[in-house]
């Protein structure tokens, strides 16, 4: 087959298309875009929740009392060690609520802002916009 035909063949099918398989390409194309955007967000929220996890494991008691023969009678944290330990747990149950919200009830703005922060949301969130899934 001649490169001549060959390009009048491809042309003719271009013709026979139409709109709707552009429209439907592009379509899944879009779709194929958002659920990379969605899957990289949930992969990095995923491996916050590990990091912090791994953080909080860390966090070990920083006073140590002693009884007269030496062994260890009290293991305590200092107010600043606790804080700490308090603001990791809060840390993880915000990643958590938020990995659940986005899975379950579609809020994926929640999401990006979550990954986006690293974990820490403002008090004021911005919503990241899903007009790019919602139809018009």
């Amino acid at each position: 087959m001649e490169i001549k035909s060959i390009n009048t063949a491809v042309a003719e099918q271009i013709t026979k298309l139409g709109s709707t398989k552009v429209i439907d390409t592009v379509v899944e194309s879009l779709v194929k875009v958002e659920i990379s955007r969605r899957s990289d967000a949930l992969e990095k929220a995923i491996k916050l929740h590990e990091d912090t996890l791994r953080e909080i494991r860390k966090v070990k008691p920083d006073q140590v009392t002693y009884n007269l023969d030496g062994t260890k009678a009290s293991e305590t944290y200092s107010k600043q060690a606790f804080e700490n330990n308090k603001k990791l747990n809060e840390k993880l149950a915000k990643i958590e609520k938020t990995i659940v919200g986005a899975t379950e009830n579609e809020k994926w703005g929640d999401l990006y802002n979550l990954v986006k922060s690293g974990g820490t949301p403002a008090a004021t969130e911005e919503k990241t916009d899903d007009a790019s899934t919602d139809s018009k």
